[in-house]
């Protein structure tokens, strides 16, 4: 039985972060123990021992791993670069085949910042690096990450999805909080900047926040504006000292929505005073429950894994039997962890195991290639992954992401369950997104909170720009014999008149002009002239058409003869038959007509 390694780079802190052989900066790095961490590498045995276990996948073969902690530069690099080396040394080749290679593939790590850190070491010799959790669009960039893929929907998916959940509701008066030293944040607000700008929504108040940062200020001031939806864009540890601050000093009331990094945190859930903070939506993925994880976890307990590690060479060093937090570890608040990226990590397992299993030539009794796979070649099989897996397809696009598949869950503090999800969101094949209003519980009761920069106007008066935001204005009165559209969208109201003119050749050619008043409040004098007999600018530019296209045409007017909306359009109809090219050529263009070219109402 041969066996296939590659290496997972997990989640910060999972073990107690050490660095080797004694380090000076043993002290300096040593942090303390996540149980987030620590499950999500669960969840990645679990995928290896299924697989293992399977007769249908990579039959014969085993997976095995090595775990790396991201616990800091210092001590990432010097693992890294061990990996990529031979014998102290990394050679560059022009042939990839005769790069000898100790790792073929890596899962990891979780963050945007750290897979942009640690990334280009294993572009160079282009091994496949699947991230669960680095979700920035900075990644889906081929010319610089070539071989990164990841499980994880991309930073464009989760703002779109953030931006319907906006629209949906009818906001438009918003908060941005992100955080300064993140990746996932800088991208995350760079991005819904972008796709707002063809919308009605306004960016009203936008913070990167730093551990140092005054929370209580920056949520009083958005208070302050009366801003009542707050997006918070941010890592788990950030959402988490923003949420307990607005607890502290009773901002109360508000709309939050997470993104998918703290959506599913289950320390806030349970946190004092949460039911207090408003409504919560939050952004995560459908699949959070994996079949057999809680078996597993169970037996792990059971069969004494955390035993003393016996082949660590140095006490410096960590490995999953030595983990000084997991034995007396509550199994229970084990499995019930924030599961957001499980799935990812689980996919991301088998995406290399399905890419392995085509490149050996694998059946479901047997692989007839038992022999190296260069890195190089196993992406291409990564990249063109397309399998099921609990009922979803697994598939990444030419830029290395996978479809996103969201759901949108809602809080309901001090209820079971307190999850609940509300709406979804795909973008496989097709874009869909739903929301079933019915399933929210607003805040005390109450109905969906108000947001908007300005109360829409009344009838009889007219929106006037009064600040740079675009969705902000005053109403001001409409002037009398004046009339406005009632559309209540947030354009200059224009009236259109559309020519149809049917040319010899059958066709049928539409003009659209249109007319309006800087005032939104527009008169009546938008088509006529003064005199039924005066040719309008309109109608003379009719004349630029050839003049043998100037026959059979008709012109439809619409004439508005009650204002205030009292009366309803007339529609008046004319037929005119221009002069025939010899005619024309005869006689120069006076801008008058010979006869009355307006029907009588």
């Amino acid at each position: 039985m041969k066996v296939v390694y590659f290496h997972l780079i997990t989640h910060s802190d999972a073990l107690t972060c050490l660095i080797p052989n004694g380090s000076i900066f043993h002290s300096l790095y040593r942090q303390p123990f996540t149980i987030e961490g620590y499950s999500m590498m669960q969840v990645m045995r679990f995928a290896v021992q299924e697989i293992n276990n399977s007769s249908t996948l990579l039959p014969n073969i085993s997976l095995g791993y090595k775990i790396f902690d991201t616990c800091a530069a210092v001590q990432n690099f010097p693992s890294i670069l061990d990996l990529i080396s031979n014998n102290g040394k990394i050679t560059v080749v022009t042939n990839r085949d005769n790069i000898p290679h100790n790792v073929i593939a890596v899962v990891g790590p979780y963050g945007s910042a750290d897979t942009v850190l640690l990334a280009p070491p294993f572009m160079m010799d282009l091994i496949p690096m699947i991230s669960y959790g680095a979700s920035s669009s900075t990644l889906s960039n081929k010319l610089v990450y070539p071989s990164f893929l990841r499980t994880v929907p991309t930073n464009k998916d989760i703002i779109g999805l953030i931006i319907q959940i906006i629209n949906n509701f009818g906001w438009n008066w918003v908060a941005f909080i992100g955080s300064q030293d993140d990746e996932y944040s800088r991208n995350g607000l760079e991005l819904f900047r972008e796709y707002i700008q063809d919308t009605n929504i306004c960016l009203a108040s936008l913070y990167a926040l730093q551990k140092n940062s005054n929370f209580e200020d920056v949520l009083r001031k958005i208070d302050s504006l009366s801003i009542n939806v707050i997006i918070l864009f941010m890592l788990e540890d950030y959402a988490r000292d923003v949420i307990k601050t607005a607890i502290k000093i009773n901002i109360e009331g508000k709309v939050w929505i997470a993104g998918d990094t703290w959506s599913m945190d289950r320390e806030l859930s349970t946190t004092p005073g949460i039911e207090k903070i408003g409504t919560v939506f939050g952004v995560t993925d459908r699949t959070l429950s994996l079949p057999g994880f809680a078996d597993f976890v169970y037996k792990s307990r059971f069969k004494g894994e955390t035993d003393e590690c016996v082949n660590c060479s140095s006490v410096g060093e960590t490995c999953n039997q030595a983990c000084e937090n997991c034995t007396s570890l509550n199994v229970e608040k084990l499995i019930h962890v924030n599961p957001t990226y499980s799935f990812s990590i689980y996919t991301a397992v088998y995406a290399i195991a399905h890419a392995l299993h085509v490149a050996l030539n694998c059946s479901k009794v047997g692989c007839s290639k038992v022999q190296d796979i260069p890195p190089y070649l196993l992406l291409q099989y990564v990249r063109k992954s397309n399998f099921a897996l609990h009922n979803r397809v697994i598939r990444f696009d030419e830029y290395g992401d996978p479809p996103a598949s969201f759901a949108v869950v809602h809080w309901r503090p001090k209820r079971d369950p307190f999850f609940v999800m509300v709406g979804t969101y795909d973008t496989y094949p097709t874009v869909r997104f739903t929301l079933n209003n019915n399933l929210v519980s607003w805040y005390d009761n109450g109905t969906v909170p108000f947001s908007n920069c300005s109360v829409e106007c009344e009838t009889g008066f007219a929106r006037v720009q009064n600040s740079v935001q675009k969705c902000c204005f005053q109403c001001e009165k409409c002037p009398a014999n004046t009339y406005i559209n009632t559309s209540g969208k947030f354009f200059k109201y224009t009236f259109h008149m559309i020519f149809t003119l049917q040319l010899q050749s059958r066709l049928q050619i539409y003009i659209l002009t249109s007319a309006s008043a800087d005032s939104q409040c527009s008169s009546q004098s938008l088509i006529r002239g003064k005199g039924r007999d005066h040719i309008t600018p309109i109608h003379k530019s009719l004349l630029w058409l050839p003049v043998s296209y100037r026959t059979d045409f008709k012109i439809l007017l619409l004439d508005y003869e009650w204002l205030n909306g009292l009366g309803p359009a007339h529609l008046s109809n004319m037929l005119q038959r221009y002069v025939t090219l010899e005619e024309h050529q005869k006689s120069p263009d006076t801008g008058h007509l010979n006869q009355d070219y307006l029907s009588p109402i």
